[in-house]
């Protein structure tokens, strides 16, 4: 079975409590080499033992099969590989139940993330966190925290109220970006597509392009009735999050808008 998969995921080796890698690129593949090279230790290790006891030749035994857990974890490999983001989340889930371990809980998390189910990639974040992971596993399931939460708090208030880290604005599109914010909230769109188009500005200015600004362009022309503004602005917040967790929804979105110009 191989599944490529450029989805994030933690690898785990010969069976599910062993050390996790970075960024998968051919888990499946890797995983399956290393059962076989567990497998063969213990196949050659039972057939000394056969041999002491019967005092015959040595035979080698044939090696045994993957436990459910294990078999679970490659179901969840090749799932993600295909993008099947349901079944690998419960496979995750599943093999998280029979053998608990950060890497699947992590893999797990990853999937209900690609789902856009942040209630519960947030659970299994904080499960990452409890389990003592590694500096590196915590960093990752850390920032990965942190933008959930950021994006279940945009679904909440239908914009993105929180400014993106430091380095994505510099001071005077930060200061536009937060007065835009202040001007949504007090529903006057016209003041706030100012500020936020003032913020673009300065993002241009310097080469950059911030998602969250995007998104927020698109929804205050939305609510002013510019469809066709408002579908760029969306577009450009796709491009500039490709792997956005609500792409789906974003996408909908923007086919309403076609559909009522």
């Amino acid at each position: 079975m191989r599944a490529r998969v450029a989805v994030g995921l933690l690898l785990v080796v010969a069976g599910c409590h062993a050390r996790a890698t970075t960024t998968v690129v051919d888990a499946a593949a890797q995983a399956g080499s290393g059962r076989s090279r567990s497998s063969g230790g213990r196949a050659r290790s039972e057939g000394r033992e056969g041999s002491t006891r019967e005092g015959s030749t040595s035979r080698s035994s044939a090696p045994p099969s993957p436990s459910a857990a294990q078999r679970r974890y490659e179901e969840g490999l090749a799932a993600a590989g295909r993008r099947d983001w349901p079944t690998a989340a419960a496979a995750f889930s599943d093999a998280y139940d029979l053998e608990p371990s950060t890497e699947l809980a992590f893999n797990t998390a990853r999937m209900f993330e690609h789902l856009a189910d942040f209630e519960r990639a947030t659970q299994w974040y904080q499960r990452v966190l409890a389990s003592n992971p590694t500096s590196a596993v915590r960093a990752q399931a850390t920032s990965r925290l942190a933008n959930v939460q950021r994006d279940a708090q945009r679904r909440r208030d239908g914009i993105a109220q929180a400014a993106p880290d430091d380095d994505a604005l510099s001071a005077e599109a930060s200061v536009w970006f937060n007065r835009g914010l202040q001007f949504f909230r007090r529903r006057r769109w016209r003041e706030a597509l100012q500020a936020f188009e003032t913020a673009n500005q300065f993002v241009q200015n310097a080469g950059g392009n911030v998602a969250e600004l995007m998104f927020n362009l698109g929804v205050t022309h939305e609510h002013m009735g510019h469809r066709g503004e408002a579908e760029a602005a969306f577009r450009l917040y796709l491009s500039a999050r490709p792997d956005s967790p609500d792409r789906a929804e974003i996408e909908q979105r923007i086919q309403r808008l076609r559909q009522q110009r």
